[in-house]
């Protein structure tokens, strides 16, 4: 079903994101990212397309890159 593969491929979404160098401290960033990919893979069902689901994720990306370079967090 499409619930089923949302959640796979988010878990798999998620953890490509991992990174030994930075620890534990990547753990909560996993889960953050999990959240984000099931609500894009909602989005992508829900529009039927992947631009959508595209442009959020681009925009998730701005934000912390903006995040990083204004507030060093």
């Amino acid at each position: 079903s499409a619930s089923v593969a949302i959640i796979i491929a988010s878990a798999s979404f998620a953890f490509f994101h991992y990174s030994a160098a930075q620890g534990l401290g990547n753990i909560p960033i996993i889960g953050s990212l999990f959240i984000l990919a099931i609500f894009l893979g909602y989005v992508y069902e829900r529009s039927g397309s992947l631009r959508a689901s595209m442009i959020l994720h681009a925009t998730f990306n701005l934000v912390s890159i903006a995040n990083l370079y204004f507030f060093g967090v």
